[in-house]
């Protein structure tokens, strides 16, 4: 079993845990103080926190915007160097914290992998201006039928352009 670290609640499946219980969680860690709530998070995911881990969620988790390597070095080179942010990134990504999103620049962004199923598979749209990532309604299925033969993961499907904010 797997504790829900601060909540006297214990978990059976870890999978289904991180699944079903991440917005609850995080609900309930609102009350907690800024720092504990992102170390418990970490906690969850089977992550150990540090203060430079705990950095990078904060920053992803408050901005809900996507991130290259580079921009994340540029915002904490004062406190990380590149390779720290890379192996963090890595990991966060390795845990199911974070999901990769590949750019036509050939640049990947990351953004924090959503708990729920539906839009875990959905396509995403990215603004090349303000990097805002917003997930788009699913392909229809009679154009996926069309498609026999590929192994298509609509995850991976990113669409650029300009956000209704950015374009005016």
């Amino acid at each position: 079993m797997v504790p829900l670290w601060g909540s006297g609640l214990a978990l059976k499946d870890y999978s289904n845990a991180i699944l079903g219980a991440h917005m609850a969680m995080i609900q309930f860690l609102k009350k907690t103080n800024p720092m504990e709530k992102f170390k418990n998070i970490l906690h969850v995911y089977g992550v150990r926190p540090n203060e430079n881990r705990v950095l990078v969620l904060q920053l992803l988790t408050e901005s809900k915007k996507a991130f290259s390597l580079c921009n994340l070095h540029q915002l904490f080179r004062e406190k990380m160097d590149r390779t720290t942010v890379y192996r963090i990134l890595i990991l966060f990504t390795e845990k199911d914290i974070l999901q990769k999103i590949p750019c036509t620049d050939g640049n990947l962004l990351f953004t924090l992998k959503t708990s729920n199923k539906e839009i875990i598979n959905s396509p995403k749209f990215r603004c090349k201006c303000c990097q805002k990532v917003e997930v788009l309604p699913d392909l229809p299925v009679e154009y996926l039928n069309t498609l026999t033969g590929k192994n298509i993961n609509p995850e991976t499907i990113a669409i650029e352009g300009y956000c209704k904010d950015c374009h005016a």
